[in-house]
């Protein structure tokens, strides 16, 4: 029995062998074949990549493509297009250089993209080789030579990258390009987030083919200030003795020169190494047998290189790719697998995945597969149907991936529409809930503290002054207080919650500000303040698209513990002293001894685009390097996602002083509403060893308008239309009237040349010689209207005797006129009448 049961046990050890054999064997033809694989080749730093994981990172880089691209590699799938590499002009006319930077002539080469045949907006990346900085917080410089000449250039950003770790682009400098026919210099100094990093340079394509962007010389050095790296060509520092500690000679004494303007410059007698000619940094001495002498700086100690689990910091990295600037929620995904970047086949493609990738972006848990026109480079990857999820799972981690590779062609490439969310994160609430009773109106009255479980009570310490008045303003919404002693009516007993209350002034709430809380019912006056609501209309200079903060906020929205705060020129509230008080401005305040980072918050009202692009100009003051950062991103409506407009570091800047900053240009759809965000952030140092305060001013947002302001703008026009319609309607009503009584005057003056012309017609068509033509001057008659009274004997003897026919019964003077034998005056009544008798003159004798 023993034996049986010891073969038995040798039979199940051999066939558990076997069996675990035949597994592993079967898993291992599995993965070699590629149906069983999740990450492992994705994990793998060791693969060639694009990002050139294997190749060993070097300190600097100095190319200007005359040789080559120096180790420069274009990203594919995850942009639109490539750069290219040529010498002499660009193929399309009135734009782009004739010729390179560093020959200035037809045989050098440089970088551009041809924005002939692409839709606007597109844009081309390329990424430099791995760098690595000889220590740790090390300054880099980013410098270049560009040539921006043509129509509507668009933009030129410069990123940094750090693909060991995340898929992150940080956002360095945005080139404000104005079109000239001439290579421009710019640069950037920056304090790389990890050791190992590259740069990343993004050319966007204009409106028109006239928009080409062109790039040479481009040096990527860490600001090499206490050691050296390589053969010290790049060494920044200010040491100025030689290794046998004699002093350096001024450069300008020597007749050493550089044609490397790239390089650091040979100023005063600092070491230094140009171009490289010796194996360290040196300089010329006074000694006359020695004309240079190496100096004495230690070198650089190789910093190790770490990295994150995977590349890309994530174990499946993928990227949404936006079809168009204006619409950022419709895109194509990309997947980055075996060291390149693909696409992935729409096949198979489900709701859950759509899920997990409208997640995974930025954008709501909700949207669905779409499809577009636009064909990627490939290569497709992986089908959809090959990614399996559950309906549990929460991210692409707990998928699965199985069977890379795909047979479908780039016109089946994945594109998804995702939804924004419809609900913001909420905002944190402050422990004391503030509201103001008893006032004159709703800006003014006793200051009522409401505690959660404890009930409501007073301010009542006799420490109550403006700038504990301002933080409660400022908590309740308003901009600051007018007064911290106001008159308030209220008959309910005040019982003290806070017996003891002292603020700077700048606090967002009472909870920052150092007070005592107490329960005592012996509040006699309680603390009251009137709130200054600031101004509600726009003027020229404190709207939401440029706002001086004269008298406000101009309607953006402030958030962040603490957070922005308004001061007024010369208002007599606080300011912080290293801060300028002749202007108006925001300002962000840390104090001393504060022991986390800040992070405050400006958000604008919505606005929609009205103009070709939409761009933000400001201008801001920084008084210590505590405050780091500044950003300033775009928020579509509904949308986590931001997407990066600035990123700025103050860490090179010299504070107490203004600076002038303008974004990025971006175009969205007119149909779609934005917000501007401005980030600023202090730096993660705790304790900070001193006070320091950043300042805002001047906000401006070029090419947008909000509602109201089109609503005011509607409203105007309507007005003008009416006065202009009004005015009309009086011109045209006075030129009728005065044209009747013109035309009623002109009738006048034709009617009686007319009556006229009818008596003269009549006058000239009668006999001139008869009695009755009143112009025969011949003729001694008298008109025939009048009797005569003149006793002529000529007349006497003229006159025939009226006698009637009794036959005719006319008398015999007509038979007279009708032979045309006398004159006659039978028509004038006048003529009927008799002569008077003649005068004897004797009777008066």
């Amino acid at each position: 029995m023993s034996s049986l049961v010891r073969k038995s046990t040798w039979i199940l050890t051999l066939t558990l062998i076997l069996f675990a054999l035949c597994s592993k064997a079967s898993q291992d033809n599995l993965e070699e074949s590629g149906q069983l694989e999740r990450f492992k080749r994705s994990r793998d730093f060791d693969n060639p990549s694009v990002y050139n994981f294997s190749v060993p990172p070097v300190y600097y880089s100095n190319c200007n493509f005359d040789n080559g691209t120096c180790g420069w590699n274009q990203l594919h799938v995850v942009d639109y297009f490539d750069w290219t590499r040529t010498n002499g002009s660009t193929p399309s006319i009135a734009t782009g250089p004739n010729g390179d930077h560093t020959q200035e002539n037809g045989t050098g080469y440089y970088m551009y993209i041809e924005a002939s045949g692409i839709y606007y907006g597109r844009f081309a990346d390329m990424i430099s080789p791995p760098l690595l900085l000889p220590e740790i917080g090390t300054r880099t410089r980013v410098s270049f030579y560009y040539y921006a000449y043509g129509k509507n250039v668009e933009e030129l950003s410069v990123y940094a990258i750090y693909p060991r770790h995340v898929a992150n682009k940080y956002l360095l400098l945005n080139v404000s390009l104005a079109s000239k026919e001439a290579w421009i210099f710019t640069s950037v100094i920056f304090i790389p987030k990890y050791v190992e990093y590259q740069i990343l340079i993004r050319g966007v394509v204009g409106r028109n083919y006239a928009s080409d962007i062109a790039i040479d010389d481009v040096t990527i050095a860490p600001i090499e200030m206490s050691c050296y790296t390589g053969n010290g060509e790049m060494y920044s520092g200010f040491h100025s003795v030689s290794a046998s500690g004699y002093p350096c000679e001024d450069w300008s004494l020597t007749n050493y020169s550089t044609p490397n303007t790239t390089f650091p410059s040979l100023s005063y007698n600092y070491c230094r190494n140009p171009d490289g000619i010796h194996d360290k940094p040196w300089c010329i001495t006074n000694l006359t047998s020695y004309q240079w002498e190496p100096c004495y700086i230690p070198k650089c100690i190789h910093v190790p290189v770490t990295s994150s689990k995977y590349p890309l910091g994530d174990p499946v990295p993928m990227e949404f790719v936006a079809s168009l600037r204006s619409v950022t929620n419709i895109g194509r995904v990309a997947i980055y697998y075996d060291g390149e970047w693909g696409t992935i086949c729409s096949t198979g493609l489900t709701t859950k995945v759509v899920s997990l990738m409208c997640d995974r972006f930025g954008f709501s848990k909700s949207g669905y597969k779409t499809y577009s026109r636009i064909n990627s480079e490939g290569p497709v990857l992986i089908n959809a149907s090959s990614i399996q999820c559950n309906a549990s799972s929460t991210s692409f981690s707990s998928c699965n991936f199985y069977n890379w590779g795909s047979t479908c062609p780039t016109s089946d490439d994945t594109w998804i529409y995702c939804k924004y969310p419809t609900i913001l994160p909420p905002l944190s609430k402050d422990n004391y809930q503030l509201s103001l009773i008893g006032g004159r109106n709703t800006t003014s009255g006793a200051v009522r503290i409401y505690i959660g479980g404890k009930g409501s009570g007073y301010i009542c310490p006799p420490s109550w002054d403006i700038n504990a008045a301002d933080v409660v303003c400022r908590q309740l919404g308003f901009l600051n207080a007018y007064s911290s002693q106001v008159y308030y009516n209220t008959n309910s007993v005040r019982v003290s919650f806070i017996s003891y209350i002292k603020c700077v002034g700048f606090e967002t709430s009472i909870d920052q500000c150092n007070l005592t809380s107490s329960s005592s019912n012996s509040c006699f006056q309680a603390a009251s303040v009137s709130c200054n609501p600031g101004q509600n209309t726009d003027t020229r200079f404190n709207k939401p698209t440029y706002c001086e903060f004269q008298y406000g906020f101009c309607d953006w929205k402030v958030s962040g513990n603490p957070t922005w705060s308004w001061y007024g020129r010369n208002s007599g509230h606080y300011y912080f002293p290293k801060l300028p008080s002749y202007y108006s401005y925001l300002q962000l305040v840390r104090l001393k001894g504060s022991t986390r980072p800040l992070k405050a918050i400006l958000t604008s009202p919505t606005f929609k685009r009205t103009g070709y692009s939409v761009y933000v100009t400001c201008r801001y003051y920084f008084t210590s390097h505590i405050f780091d950062r500044l950003f300033i991103n775009v928020r579509y409506k509904g949308s986590y996602y931001d997407r990066p407009l600035y990123a700025g570091y103050t860490a090179v800047m010299k504070p107490n002083q203004w600076y002038f900053i303008r974004s990025l240009k971006f175009s969205p759809s007119t149909y779609i509403t934005f917000q501007i965000i401005i980030i600023a952030e202090s730096s993660d140092q705790v304790p900070s060893s001193t006070d320091a305060a950043l300042a805002v001013d001047n906000i401006s947002v070029q090419g947008v308008s909000t509602r109201s302001t089109i609503s005011t703008t509607v409203i105007r026009i309507a007005i003008g239309c009416c006065v202009g319609l009004a005015a009309l309607i009086a011109y045209l009503g006075y030129a009728f009237v005065l044209k009747k009584r013109r035309n009623r005057a002109r009738n006048m003056r034709s009617s009686r040349h007319n009556r006229c012309s009818q008596g003269r017609r009549r006058l000239s068509n009668g006999n001139n010689n008869s009695i009755n033509n009143p112009t025969n001057f011949d003729n001694s008659e008298p008109p025939p209207s009048y009797p005569s009274v003149v006793n002529h004997t000529h007349r006497q003897a003229a006159v025939p005797t009226t006698t009637a026919s009794p036959v005719s019964g006319q008398s015999s003077a007509n038979e007279e006129r009708n032979d045309g034998s006398s004159n006659t005056v039978l028509g004038n009544p006048a003529a009927k009448l008799s002569p008077p008798p003649a005068y004897d003159e004797t009777i008066f004798a």
